[in-house]
């Protein structure tokens, strides 16, 4: 079945150019002079009269430490959000409760994610080769043409995997349900208050212990 290629919402795209330079503190000549960009370009771009060109869109992006995937839309999360090692180190936390994720060790014992899952591991396989072909690019100068002749057939297939993962939903590991998760991440991070609010925490999550009679009855 053909699939035709999604299209680009330049008003989404006008709006996040726009706040992500503001967040950055930049105005449109500075930055349009650093990109070898025209001025009168980056104004159609903030007012979604027109949208940048491949090679320019991974300019702009890598300028204002966001994503690609978040100018055109494609995301709700900016990059922007995690903003220390501590939010990253949250975000992976998260992402372990689910099945398919996996906090592991390598060979040499150092910590390692993997994934369990054709899908993703085709994803990240696929988006390591994007990036491979923007380091050489870059590096050997390649013709904005030959970019995008290298480039769109990997942008394609990231397309169709990703609505493919759209429409997978992720499955909590040992068949434990939200409240539970949330439970048991109040537990981790009250045991750095101490261990009288972490039992706190326990009693409430596993409830009151009874008290057995020695006829080994409940009271």
């Amino acid at each position: 079945m053909y699939n035709k290629p999604a299209a680009v919402d330049s008003s989404i795209l006008a709006s996040r150019l726009r706040s992500c330079r503001e967040f950055r503190g930049v105005n449109k000549a500075e930055m349009a002079r650093t990109l070898d960009i025209a001025p009168s370009s980056m104004t159609y771009y903030e007012s979604g009269l027109a949208i940048p060109s491949v090679d320019k869109l991974y300019a702009i992006a890598d300028y204002l430490g966001t994503s690609v995937d978040y100018l055109l839309g494609r995301i709700e999360k900016s990059p922007e959000s995690v903003r220390t090692e501590k939010d990253v180190a949250d975000l992976i936390i998260s992402l372990i409760d689910y099945e398919g994720i996996d906090l592991n060790r390598d060979s040499c014992g150092a910590p390692v994610l993997s994934f369990n899952s054709k899908l993703l591991n085709a994803f990240f396989q696929n988006r390591l080769e994007i990036e491979e072909i923007k380091r050489d690019a870059a590096e050997e100068h390649v013709p904005e043409k030959y970019f995008n002749k290298m480039f769109k057939p990997m942008r394609q297939n990231e397309t169709y995997i990703l609505r493919d993962l759209e429409e997978t939903p992720l499955k909590l590991k040992d068949g434990i349900d939200n409240v539970a998760i949330r439970r048991k991440r109040r537990l981790t991070n009250d045991v750095a208050d101490g261990p009288y609010e972490y039992a706190a925490e326990t009693i409430e999550a596993e409830g009151p212990k009874k008290d057995i009679k020695k006829d080994g009855r409940h009271e």
